[in-house]
């Protein structure tokens, strides 16, 4: 008998042991709203550099039955259990009436492209609908049909109950720039010490307000250009170097659910911005006699607004701002306008605009 219940806890605690580590692996398998976004972010803007000249085009008018970039970010929040949806002039309308919200209060343009993505709480592990469209559930009706918890959550303020969600929207075009460092019609930058100086010229972003710089890397080790190959005896010179930039913002709004209207009323908006650069340098190259193209990896930094991480503030602004009774009355909780320096000289800004 002893024996018998020696084997039965081995055989309980083994498989309690790979219950737990299954489990861990889910967590940490889960990837958040940000992550997905990241990369969203990271494949339009390298899009964007394959030919500047198209721009948003490049990805969002795909020929045929080809997902475009923003369908397959859409499927892939889906397949992490969000709720997603690709907001494009032919749904705009359906999308507004279904979701029960009003995207024109949000600034969103019924002509224009974006990733919407309705979500719970980020810090308790937002669940989900089990890659299933939960349109026109309402709170009253409890759980999602996967049984799953919904993609809103309540909030005790002041003795009262409110019913709140996020919806994180990002505009499907980006905001960049290409901005010439150096351009002319000879390659004629031949001195040493002024190319040495161009070279170690530092690329940075700041945002206006508390002009932090945050430094990306110089234009040497941006672009993979060294002193080295504009000295001796036929030494390469510069015809044109360029600055390339992109900002992409993310903004969350914090929705309040007005019961009397059955709908969703926007309160507060919290952002992040991603800011993307590369150097593209074009230069002739005398041993091989030739002009040569060179564009740098890019180099990323994510800045976010004062509150973004603090859900509490949010959430209280939201629901202060729907006691005022004004539908349309944001809180605004900004990043700011994102600025890239070629040292000391801003030379490209990116306006705090999601519209």
């Amino acid at each position: 008998m002893k024996r018998k219940l020696i084997m039965f806890i081995l055989v309980f605690s083994m498989l309690a042991s790979l219950s737990l580590s299954a489990a861990a692996d889910d967590v940490s398998a889960h990837r958040t709203v940000e992550e997905i976004l990241d990369e969203y972010h990271q494949k339009a803007f390298d899009a964007q550099n394959q030919d500047d000249t198209a721009a948003a085009s490049t990805w969002s008018q795909r020929e045929g039955n080809e997902l475009t970039l923003e369908q397959e970010t859409v499927n892939i929040l889906t397949d992490a259990g969000y709720e997603a949806y690709n907001i494009t002039a032919d749904n705009y309308a359906y999308l507004e009436t279904e979701l029960k919200t009003n995207f024109s209060d949000m600034g969103l343009d019924p002509n224009k492209s974006y990733i919407v993505v309705i979500h719970g709480k980020e810090s308790e592990g937002t669940t989900s609908s089990g890659g299933r469209s939960r349109i026109g559930l309402l709170p009253e009706q409890g759980q999602a049909p996967d049984g799953g918890e919904a993609t809103f959550f309540t909030h005790n303020y002041n003795g009262r109950t409110f019913y709140l969600r996020y919806i994180t929207v990002t505009l499907a075009a980006p905001y960049g720039n290409m901005y010439p460092i150096i351009q002319t019609s000879d390659p004629i930058i031949t001195v040493d010490s002024v190319i040495q100086g161009i070279l170690n010229t530092t690329i940075s972003v700041a945002i206006e307000g508390n002009d932090v710089l945050h430094a990306l890397g110089t234009v040497a080790s941006l672009a993979g250009l060294d002193i080295n190959d504009f000295i001796g005896s036929q030494p390469n010179t510069f015809s044109a170097l360029h600055m390339v930039a992109g900002t992409y913002w993310d903004r969350t709004f914090t929705q309040v659910y007005v019961s009397s209207a059955s709908e969703w009323n926007s309160y507060l908006y919290a952002e992040r911005a991603t800011g993307s650069s590369h150097i593209y340098s074009y230069y002739f190259d005398r041993t091989a006699g030739e002009y040569v193209e060179k564009t740098s990896d890019k180099a990323s930094l994510v800045q976010y607004s004062p509150n973004y991480y603090n859900e509490t503030f949010r959430k209280e602004k939201a629901i202060e701002k729907y006691l005022q009774g004004e539908p349309g009355s944001f809180y605004y909780d900004k990043t700011g306008n994102v600025k890239y320096y070629y040292g000391d000289d801003v030379v490209i800004t990116h306006y705090d605009t999601i519209s």
